[in-house]
Formats: C-alpha cells, sequence, structure tokens
C-alpha cells in the first residue's frame, strides 16, 4: 500500500515532473527517472502479465477435470478448448466489452469465496490450531512470491488516479481497497486452511468433498478465470505497443472504434497460443505463481516505485522517508533473490519429477 503512494505523489508544483507527464503510466514515470526506463518496466509488466494469462488457462483446464469428470476429458483437451473458446475475445475493439465479462468475473470471485468461507464455517468441528506449521524459510518465500503477484498493481496506479475525477480521493481508494482484498484473502486462507490443515490443496476444490457445492466452487473459479483472461490479453497488447517494436504491427486502430489490421488480430491469436504453450509445457500452478512473483514482483512492487520517489522527490524528503525507502528497497531485493532461489529450485524438481514418473 505505501509503494502504491508513492507511484504517484502530489507533485503539481513540480515543473519537471509535469514536463515529463509522470502522472499519465507508471512507464511516464520509469522515463522521468531514468534513460530507457519504461522499455526495462515494460518488459517486466509483459512477463508478469503473460504469466497471469498462462495461469488463468492453467488452472481453468485443471478444475474443469474435476468439475466435469464423466466426461473423460484430459486436462490438455480442457486447457485448449479453453484457450479456443476464449479466441473470438480477441476480436473486441475497445475495452466495453471486457469490462463487463470483468464484471461477471468478480461476482463468480465473490460467489467461490463466499461458499469456501462457508464451508469452512460449517466445519468448524474440525478445527485444530495446533496444525498450524512451523516457520520454514523455503515455505515462506514461495507463498510471500505468490501474494505478491497477486496483489501487484502498482503498474495501474498512475492511470487510475488520472481517472478519478477528485484526486484527493486516491488515498482512501489505496486503504480500502487493500483492506478489502486483506481481508477476503486471509478469511479464505485461513479459514480452509483451519478446516483441511496440512492436508490443503494447492486447489481447494480438491478438498472439498465431491457433490453440488464442490462443482460450483470448481465452476465460479474456472468463470472467473476465463472471463478474466481477456483484459489480459488487452494488457499484454497494450503493453507491446507501447514499448513501439517496428517489426510488430500496431494492435489497435488508428481512431477510437476502428478495426485493427488484419496483422494485429494475427499478432492476438499466437499470443493466446503462446500462453497456451506455457499452460501445458508448466503445468504446475502454485509454482510458476511463485517463480514469477519472485521474479518481477519485487521490482515492480517494492524496488521501482522507491527508486522513483528518492528520484523524483530527492531534495524534498526527509532523513526517515529515505531511510523508509532504501528499507523497503533492500528488503525487495534480498526477498525477491531467496524467493527466486527456492521457487526455482521446486519448480525444477517438479518438471524433473514429472520427467522421469
Amino acid at each position: 500500500m505505501y509503494e502504491e503512494k508513492i507511484v504517484y505523489a502530489e507533485e503539481d508544483q513540480s515543473s519537471r515532473i509535469v514536463k515529463h507527464k509522470v502522472r499519465k503510466t507508471y512507464a511516464d514515470i520509469a522515463d522521468a527517472c531514468f534513460t530507457g526506463g519504461s522499455k526495462v518496466l515494460n518488459i517486466m509488466q509483459l512477463i508478469d502479465i503473460v504469466a497471469v494469462a498462462t495461469l488463468y488457462l492453467e488452472l481453468a483446464g485443471h478444475l474443469l477435470v474435476d468439475t466435469f469428470p464423466f466426461l473423460k476429458i484430459s486436462t490438455l483437451a480442457w486447457t485448449i478448448i479453453c484457450a479456443l473458446l476464449l479466441l473470438p475475445t480477441v476480436f473486441f475493439k475497445t475495452l466495453t466489452n471486457i469490462s463487463w465479462l470483468s464484471l461477471v468475473a468478480i461476482f463468480s470471485l465473490i460467489l467461490m469465496f463466499s461458499s469456501v468461507v462457508w464451508y469452512s464455517l460449517d466445519n468448524t468441528i474440525r478445527w485444530d490450531l495446533s496444525s498450524m506449521p512451523g516457520f520454514r524459510l523455503d515455505s515462506y518465500s514461495l507463498s510471500s512470491s505468490i501474494i505478491l503477484f497477486n496483489f501487484g498493481c502498482q503498474f495501474l496506479v498512475p492511470s487510475v488516479e488520472q481517472s478519478l475525477k477528485d484526486k484527493s480521493r486516491f488515498d482512501p481508494m489505496v486503504n480500502w481497497t487493500y483492506l478489502i482484498t486483506g481481508v477476503l484473502n486471509l478469511s479464505y486462507a485461513f479459514f480452509a486452511f483451519l478446516t483441511f490443515g496440512e492436508d490443503t490443496r494447492e486447489f481447494i476444490t480438491y478438498n472439498m468433498p465431491l457433490g453440488l457445492l464442490q462443482a460450483s466452487v470448481s465452476l465460479m473459479f474456472v468463470i472467473k478465470s476465463l472471463l478474466s483472461y481477456p483484459l489480459m490479453i488487452f494488457l499484454i497488447v497494450n503493453t507491446v505497443d507501447a514499448l513501439g517494436l517496428s517489426y510488430i504491427p500496431n494492435c489497435f486502430g488508428q481512431r477510437d472504434g476502428e478495426s485493427p489490421s488484419k496483422w494485429a488480430y494475427i499478432f492476438r491469436i499466437l499470443l493466446v497460443m503462446f500462453t497456451l504453450l506455457l499452460a501445458v509445457v508448466v503445468p504446475h500452478f502454485t509454482l510458476l505463481m511463485g517463480f514469477t512473483g519472485s521474479l518481477t514482483a519485487p521490482w515492480l512492487d517494492f524496488i521501482f516505485p522507491c527508486l522513483f520517489h528518492l528520484k523524483l522527490r530527492k531534495d524534498r524528503l526527509s532523513y526517515w522517508t529515505i531511510a523508509i525507502n532504501w528499507g523497503v528497497i533492500f528488503v525487495g531485493v534480498i526477498g525477491g533473490v531467496i524467493g527466486l532461489v527456492y521457487s526455482t529450485v521446486q519448480l525444477v524438481q517438479a518438471i524433473w519429477i514429472d520427467l522421469i514418473s
């Protein structure tokens, strides 16, 4: 939450910041701080968003196997089917259609969260606080990376702030957003772990008894994943456009509402196929989240925001604020390195086991 706020500090009086239009996008802030900073930032964001899109396909494929076991369709086949179902979304011209899909995805997520928490509260007789595990560096680092992977949103902050009519509501908006998402995720994870203990699986539906509730929760997961996927493709395309690569055609129309070129549609289809390939090649949902979170999240969520803050406001920051920023950078670097090492080892081990089994 601290990083979101410093990504866009109130700097109306700074002619340097106004000159570079730092408030427009996260990449603009990077360019205002360092030459070529936007390129590095966009590449980091691209890796992060591609991983999210890949994980949505992978998650949907795995859960559909359990939702419809009587169909005898493999995980690979379900994943391919999901990708094919999502192909028509590459023809969306604006965010309007995508926003409606995202709205339905949010409702599905709320229903899924509510169902899992309700099931856990209905099974309080199974709760055992003594089953809480002790601290382990490998487990903690992987869990932290997964949390960062899911919570990072710094690259969206400047655009969101720019769209606010009342800029003074930015801080309360960030506070309430993180409070609500934090409470929801903490309740979901804590109650589920109290119910299933050390047997908690990477997909919570694997722990639930077969039946209507388990199938419904799995289906809500699938709907949320599939309907969130088009937004990820849109963000990937937007980021690629921002990179300004000469050998990739413009992926949007020259004017609002105008259809993109045929080559742009081909590029979008190739993006869907690429995420499908990754989902098939790396079939380890949790470990892939941890690896990506360790690789990109420390930079996007800790290091870059603090570096930008120090660079743009170095003459107006107190020694205490400077110390806090460097402390956050230190935590991001150390935590990122440790998380990357452990998540890489576990991911390689899992893939090796798949190959020899």
